[in-house]
């Protein structure tokens, strides 16, 4: 038997096909272009978003390194870089600070540093950006950050230029000219009130005498995905420290990057799921009601000898035709979002600040367009599988009677069915398969709009700030035992008459008496979840060494002096309640769990001791309640293992209780028409007075950033999901212009035997009502139920959110698709059905 081998013939017919159904080709070429577009463009941005999250905590962090060691013995050094655990070990030494007047008078502080070759390419390059030159090798080089350039009133700095400089070190003043090696902008405070930095040399630090054991700090980086808790309790236990010596952590930037990724691309493979299976619908949607269209024509193919497969070869013809057009634009709308719309949009409402660290980069990765461009395939042919196979399967028989219609029932013998209403709902789910198709992409979009536009609302800025900068202006010390702010600075805050609020939290280190019975949910909770700690055999040991250092005088806890409105908002939140006269007067007090230890609340109602360092008297106080991790803000600065993380009293009792108490937090609130004013004059006087080390944090810096994150990603997601919508009502549109075209002969039938073209458009208004209505009603329920669940998971994932019901979004949609729905039925059949009814009889008898 020869092989029927009609290639040019089938060629020839999907061809023409394509030139005769020019509505289909409209309607799979936008649902094609649609569907690769929206992929690529949310990889794309998506992927972006990501890198330059990442980069901005990095930058914030000043450093990719979570453990540090000050004051490190070369020994200890050589010893933690040979660990196989860890990524990598720097070094810094602290070389110094320039300290001049520049040309306006003012007074410079910038602080400077050495890095070695490991601290500064593996740890800091990450967190700095715009570098230029080369870091200092010669004893009479320095490179220096852009804001150290503006301070030394520098504006156009060139490579090798001579720069004069005072400076104090170990060795007392000196004035001394430097050659500019290089210069970079960095995002990091340095304790200066700016984010100036001088970077100097290995030669120069060891002409000044500098020594890694007295002024250094070691770094390490740890790598990516590794335990950060069992990489810490493994260098601590390998590393052998000298008296005074700890290591300490701070938040990994590198692991919070790792987090921000992994969760962008959780959302990212959702929404293009979304995007994927609502591509699918349409585009099997017009596919499908093409070939039901055409269905006697494929099977006259049949009666001249055309085989199944070839028939499937003419569809999907016809699709890869117009696939080879659609998905080449589809990627080329993509790439000028990208590169072009997006990041113009962005920059709109993003800081306009040299020193803002998220970057307004979009990363090109080609792979995203090839790989889109194979998955739009892919999507496309699994979309026009199941059509091609009805159009070969399908016999001539079968195909001169098709209607579209699968019923067991012959007829519909009713006394209410001429009901205009009733025959509307009939032909909604005339071809249920096309009914669910039409509501499921419908309803995909508007789920997905409500959902991520829901949770996006709830991330507004004003409550990221109330919540994590209810302030306008802070002070932060970061040596808490060091009197950072001293009596001459507080009263330069005091004299700025703008400011309307100023809240000074004082603190001091206490010892504590060692109390086993009272401690032990404490010790318990360190002790247990400490990996290299195992049975319980080694728990006394533990509490008995723990016994000793408190007789060493070394055991204690932070004291930290706060207002009476932390006990009022503490009773408003807890059921049990502190007494707030007593919280006054000193006899009760309030501990931190910031380290969310197990029955820590079994504490409550005893007795803690308390003991001043220096007159060692012994005061004896209740424990009245306990803030939770959340409500702890300030004992991170100097919490030690197996001890009460901090405990707060009342500004009374700290006075009454030693003379020790140093400022290590200050709040400022200004109103918002004076706040550039007074952020001028504080940053005047951060130059002017202070030397110690410290943060300062204006809120107004904070907003602009932050403002541009979320304006981003709505950008992103109302984007997708209105375009996800636009294809449901695609769908939609498509239904109706098929349904109204393949029913001419039904509708010219019916007006030949007295239905009147008034009826006809009450019918098909009908009709585009009970889409938009079970719509409505899908959107009551499944919606309200999407809208549920996302209002009690938003503030699991960002504890500052307050989820609000989207009334406004909704309204608009329903308002909208009701229009959509009623209007276009009708101006359908009015575009399509122009001539008489003996015409259109005439007509479809010939199809």
């Amino acid at each position: 038997m020869h092989k029927n081998n009609n290639q040019t013939a089938i060629k020839r017919l999907s061809k023409r096909s394509i030139q005769k159904n020019r509505t289909r080709n409209m309607f799979a070429v936008m649902a094609i272009i649609l569907t690769t577009y929206m992929i690529a463009t949310v990889f794309s941005i998506g992927i972006s978003f990501a890198k330059n999250y990442s980069t901005m905590t990095i930058r914030a962090a000043g450093t990719t390194a979570s453990i540090f060691l000050d004051h490190p013995t070369e020994e200890q050094y050589y010893k933690i870089k040979q660990l196989d655990y860890i990524e990598a070990a720097g070094i810094q030494v602290k070389a110094g600070t320039i300290e001049q007047h520049n040309e306006d008078n003012a007074d410079v502080t910038i602080p400077m540093i050495y890095y070695d070759e490991s601290q500064w390419e593996s740890m800091y390059t990450p967190a700095i950006s715009h570098i230029n030159g080369d870091y200092p090798v010669r004893e009479n080089e320095m490179m220096l950050s852009v804001e150290a350039l503006n301070q030394l009133g520098i504006v156009n700095p060139k490579l090798n230029m001579t720069i004069p400089l005072s400076y104090v070190d170990q060795n007392g003043e000196v004035s001394e000219s430097f050659r500019l090696s290089g210069w970079f902008t960095n995002y990091k405070d340095y304790g200066n009130g700016g984010v100036g930095i001088a970077l100097v040399s290995q030669q120069y630090i060891k002409k000044s005498g500098f020594m890694l054991e007295e002024n250094g700090v070691l770094s390490v980086s740890t790598n990516t995905g590794a335990q950060k808790e069992e990489v810490y309790s493994k260098i601590e236990k390998d590393i052998a420290l000298k008296p005074g010596q700890e290591f300490y952590k701070k938040v990994d930037s590198s692991e919070e990057s790792s987090n921000i990724i992994m969760i962008t691309m959780a959302v990212i493979c959702s929404i293009s799921l979304f995007i994927v299976l609502s591509g699918y619908l349409l585009i099997y949607n017009v596919i499908y009601i093409s070939v039901a269209k055409d269905i006697r024509f494929y099977g006259m193919l049949k009666v001249i000898g055309t085989s199944s497969k070839q028939i499937r070869k003419v569809v999907h013809n016809q699709v890869y035709r117009l696939s080879f057009v659609a998905i080449p634009v589809g990627l080329a709308l993509s790439f000028i979002t990208s590169f072009g719309v997006v990041p113009m949009a962005m920059k709109i409402f993003q800081d306009d600040s040299v020193y803002s660290a998220m970057p307004n980069d979009l990363s090109f990765h080609p792979i995203i367009f090839v790989g889109t461009a194979l998955f739009a395939f892919f999507t496309i042919y699994l979309s026009c599988r199941k059509p091609a196979k009805m159009a070969s399967n399908v016999s001539p028989i079968e195909a001169l009677r098709y209607t579209g219609v699968v019923s067991k029932k012959k007829n519909r013998d009713s006394t209410k069915g001429s009901k205009l209403h009733r025959m509307a709902f009939h032909n909604v789910f005339r071809v249920k398969k096309r009914a669910f198709l039409v509501f499921a992409s419908l309803t995909l979009g508007i789920l997905t709009l409500l959902s991520v536009n829901g949770f996006l609302d709830s991330l507004k800025v004003e409550n990221y700030l109330d919540t994590y900068y209810p302030n306008d202006f802070v002070y932060q010390s970061t040596e808490v035992d060091k009197e950072v702010f001293d009596d001459h600075f507080l009263a330069k805050l005091s004299q700025i008459d703008e400011i309307s609020e100023m809240e000074i939290i004082t603190s001091v280190r206490s010892g504590v008496v060692y109390d086993d019975a009272l401690l032990t949910p404490i010790l318990k909770g360190v002790y247990y979840h400490d990996p290299y700690f195992k049975g319980q055999e080694q728990f006394a040991s533990y509490k008995e060494f723990l016994s000793h250092v408190e007789s060493l005088e070394d055991y204690g806890t932070r004291l930290i002096a706060v207002g009476d409105d932390y006990v009022e908002s503490y009773n408003k939140t807890h059921h049990q309640q502190i007494d707030l006269k007593a919280f006054q007067k000193g006899e009760t007090v309030i501990i931190s769990n910031s380290m969310n230890y197990e029955n820590i609340e079994d504490m409550i109602g005893k007795k803690v001791v308390l003991k001043e360092k220096d007159t060692n008297k012994e005061t004896s106080v209740m424990i009245g309640g306990v803030f939770n991790s959340k409500e702890s803000e300030y004992e991170l600065y100097s919490y030690r293992f197996g001890e009460i993380p901090a405990i707060y009293v009342s500004e009374a009792f700290m006075n009454k209780f030693t003379n020790n108490a140093t400022a290590f937090f200050i709040k400022m609130n200004v109103d918002d028409s004076r706040e550039p004013a007074v952020k001028n004059r504080l940053k005047n006087i951060n130059t002017q007075v202070s030397s110690g080390e410290y943060v300062f944090e204006a809120k107004s810096d904070v907003t602009a950033s932050f403002a541009s994150t979320i304006t981003n990603m709505n950008i992103l997601a109302d984007s997708v999901s209105i375009l996800l919508i636009f294809i449901g009502l695609l769908n939609f549109v498509n239904v109706m212009v098929t349904g109204v075209h393949s029913r001419l002969k039904e509708l010219a039938v019916l007006e030949s035997i007295g239905m009147t073209k008034k009826q006809v458009h009450q019918m098909l208004t009908y009709e585009g009502f009970y889409y938009a209505f079970i719509t409505l009603m899908i959107m009551m329920t499944l919606g309200n139920a999407v809208i549920y669940v996302m209002s009690v998971v938003t503030p699991k994932i960002a504890d500052y959110a307050t989820f609000d019901y989207p009334l406004t979004l909704m309204s608009t949609l329903i308002v909208i698709i009701f229009m959509i729905c009623l209007l276009v039925p009708n101006m359908i059949y009015r575009l399509t059905v122009k001539d008489s009814v003996t015409e259109r009889l005439r007509e479809t008898e010939t199809n």
